[in-house]
């Protein structure tokens, strides 16, 4: 019984941390719509659709296989958890050097002039990607209240980074202001703020969890990493499809229709 009640505590704490997470992100659509120019906003839109397929390919399902080969916290905890670390660095590690030789490849698909956006992008995906392992160590690890206080600060650092420059610095900007907060507001730059704000709190959160992150000495071991990835890889299959499912229009949409690029 006692068992049933940690349990059920638990998974109130964890499914209260994804709606409150959902509703404060909700939010930002709040602020960003007033904010940005309706091509602006297709092209965040187009951003975070990508974000969400390649964050489901770069995990790998890992975090599943994790919790199966982990759960039991057998003598073979340390090995799944360094062999899962280690993995999703790799994957990290790889797509990060990727990206910066294709630099060019990406410009093109995402239509942008500046590869700062791009910079952008890859950096929230990786920060995210490396977050997940850990954040499945906690978890395990029966910490839910330390789970949902991290996932709330990086979401909330988000929602506050956007308020400033999003809220305040604009509408000081555009009341013709002569201020400091609005000479720092560039109308050009608002997608920048809100990409920013998104790599701001996903780097928070990753410097947070960086302790659970020491605490692993990463290793790789190819028996155990083939039986993760074995027992992975479905899971990345319906992942990948559910997310394709979700964000292909929101990819496609601006591909197959002509429009003036601004940027």
């Amino acid at each position: 019984m006692n068992q049933i009640k940690k349990l059920a505590g638990q998974t109130v704490i964890y499914g209260l941390s994804t709606m409150l997470g959902r509703f404060l992100n909700y939010l930002l659509i709040i602020i960003h719509t007033p904010a940005l120019k309706p091509f602006l906003y297709g092209k965040l839109t187009f951003f975070y659709s990508n974000t969400a397929i390649f964050l489901a390919l770069l995990t790998l399902g890992m975090e599943t296989g994790f919790f199966r080969f982990a759960s039991k916290k057998t003598e073979e905890y340390n090995k799944v958890l360094g062999t899962s670390l280690f993995t999703i660095i790799s994957t990290s590690t790889i797509f990060i050097i990727s990206s910066f030789l294709l630099r060019n490849q990406w410009q093109s698909y995402f239509e942008v002039d500046n590869y700062r956006l791009v910079i952008y992008f890859v950096l929230i995906l990786s920060f995210d990607v490396l977050s997940a392992i850990p954040f499945a160590k906690l978890r395990i690890d029966e910490r839910p209240i330390k789970f949902m206080f991290i996932k709330l600060t990086g979401i909330g650092i988000n929602i506050l980074i956007n308020l400033f420059y999003l809220v305040l610095c604009r509408m000081l900007y555009e009341a013709g202001s002569s201020s400091f907060f609005a000479n720092i507001y560039n109308p050009k730059l608002a997608l920048d703020y809100v990409l920013i704000a998104n790599l701001i709190g996903s780097g928070i959160t990753l410097l947070i969890l960086l302790p659970e992150i020491l605490k692993v000495k990463p290793q790789l071991d190819f028996d155990l990493l083939k039986r993760l990835l074995k027992y992975s890889f479905p899971i990345l299959l319906i992942g990948l499809a559910g997310q394709l499912n979700d964000q292909i229009d929101k990819i496609l949409i601006p591909k197959l229709i002509n429009h003036p690029n601004p940027m």
